[in-house]
């Protein structure tokens, strides 16, 4: 019997492994759990809550900033340091490069934060800040010792000393505060994300799992890892999966319905959309480089705006690659399957009557001038179906015309169907026709077998006559037996 777990606190749990085939989980906090190698086949995640509680967002935003702030007092300390060399007496003059460093050392710090804290851009940050302390350094230093010796012949020098300076003891002491930083950055993410610290849910791990056929609809999954999960099937509708480096990479999301999915910059590295819906679904950033897109639907409401993608397959396996050799320029992908959008797609389920799309297709056209209707292809899609792709005007209500064909071919159809049945009905009176004369041939052909037979059985007489000056009355007389009373007797023929 399935599981339910429906509008439970999960937070933390680890679901590693297990067979959750058709469980419940609608409703249910599931920050933080860890369902890697787990069977979720039919699983109901409808409504499911997924990310970062904001109370333990504040408190990594609280620590994160302590942390780049003790970074940011050692290199006020150096940048004074610096100054200190080069006057002993006056370094506090010099001591506002200092404050130019910490408050640019903020707003880096506040771009970070914007930015989910990644860790990749504390880097540039302590990075940044240290080049910009030793630019400062060099800059003040410089000035100083300008104002003590001719120009031309110092500032050469003293460049050099200072950058000597602030490599000897600026950039260790910043790479060494850097890596502690970055150290304890990824520690307070993976204790958050496990969940060591009580309520600190940071991640849902869905890597490998198994989520055919499974309901996602209306999910929101923040900061959470889909690498090698498999969503055939899945139904996603109105989901909200976003975060700047979330990973859905070689996913199977194969006949998936992502309808109003929001999958703003997601990874979608080599993953399988075969037959995905995405109608109203937002891609703006997203990367499908090395995703396989065969028959995916998407409409003109699909965002694919900034889209990232090198090259795609038309096919799975890695079949049909476009473009064939290269990459894609930049946002080539975008605009090549936006003309896709300017299209209305007739799906045939059961074979075209062509008279009836004849007559539909002129219908239409006449009915929405301006439109430009045109065919641009007919593909055949297996098991009868065909698909019959027009080509429209840019500014057309494609949504309209779809309709309009759809009536039109219809009731064309079944007026042709009553006219075929006439057809026929009028095919089937003519072939009775046709076997009554055949019949009737037969029976001519079998009396005239009968009349030969009686002609072989009883061959007629044939008579000679030789009548050379004859004189009687009346008229001649061609049969065996003649009777003739008046003559006195019987006359008899004699065959020769």
């Amino acid at each position: 019997m399935p599981q339910d777990f429906s509008h439970q606190n999960l937070r933390g749990r680890s679901f590693k492994g297990q067979d959750l085939a058709g469980a419940n989980f609608s409703g249910a906090d599931i920050r933080g759990i860890d369902f890697r190698g787990a069977n979720l086949r039919g699983v109901d995640f409808a409504g499911v809550t997924a990310g970062v509680e904001n109370s333990w967002k504040i408190t990594f935003f609280i620590t994160t900033v302590s942390l780049l702030l003790i970074l940011s007092i050692f290199l006020v300390i150096i940048a004074l340091f610096i100054a200190f060399l080069y006057n002993l007496f006056n370094f506090i003059d010099y001591a506002y490069n200092g404050i130019a460093l910490l408050i640019i050392f903020a707003a880096l710090l506040v771009i970070a934060v914007y930015r989910n804290l990644g860790v990749n851009l504390i880097f540039i940050a302590v990075a940044t800040s240290g080049i910009i302390s030793g630019l400062i350094s060099l800059a003040y230093a410089t000035y100083f010792e300008n104002e003590i010796v001719p120009q031309v012949f110092k500032i050469a020098r003293d460049s050099i000393v200072c950058v000597g300076i602030t490599v000897a003891f600026t950039f260790p002491v910043i790479a060494t505060v850097a890596v502690l930083i970055a150290i304890l950055v990824a520690v307070a993410s993976i204790l958050i994300g496990v969940g060591v610290f009580p309520c600190a849910i940071l991640i849902i791990i869905l890597s490998e799992a198994n989520l055919q056929d499974a309901d996602l609809s209306r999910a929101k999954l923040v900061q959470t890892q889909f690498e090698g999960t498999d969503f055939t099937g899945a139904t996603l509708t109105g989901a909200f999966i976003e975060d700047w480096n979330i990973t859905i990479s070689k996913t199977n999301l194969s006949r998936s319905n992502l309808r109003k999915a929001d999958l703003g910059k997601a990874h979608l590295f080599e993953t399988n959309l075969t037959q995905t819906s995405l109608y109203d679904a937002n891609l703006r950033g997203a990367c499908l480089t090395g995703s396989c897109i065969k028959d995916w639907a998407i409409n003109a409401f699909t965002n694919l705006d900034a889209i990232i993608c090198d090259y795609i397959y038309l096919h799975q396996k890695q079949q049909e690659r476009r473009p064939s050799s290269g990459n894609f320029a930049p946002v080539e992908f975008a605009k090549l399957f936006q003309k896709f959008l300017e299209t209305v797609d007739l799906i045939f389920r059961n074979g075209i009557d062509w008279d009836a799309f004849a007559y539909s297709f002129k219908k239409v056209e006449v009915e929405n001038q301006g439109a430009q209707l045109d065919v641009q292809s007919i593909e055949k899609k297996g098991d009868g179906i065909l698909v019959v792709r027009v080509a429209v005007a840019p500014d057309a209500d494609k949504g309209k015309i779809h309709n309009q064909f759809i009536q039109s071919y219809e009731f064309a159809a079944k007026a042709l169907e009553a006219q075929y049945q006439v057809r026929l009905e009028d095919k089937d009176s003519l072939i009775f026709k046709q076997e009554a004369q055949i019949n009737r041939l037969f029976e001519i052909v079998e009396q005239q077998g009968s009349v030969q037979k009686a002609l072989v059985e009883n061959p007629r007489k044939v008579s000679n006559y030789n009548i050379q000056n004859p004189q009687f009355a009346g008229g001649m007389v061609d049969t065996n037996t003649v009777n003739a009373d008046q003559i006195g007797g019987n006359i008899q023929n004699n065959d020769a």
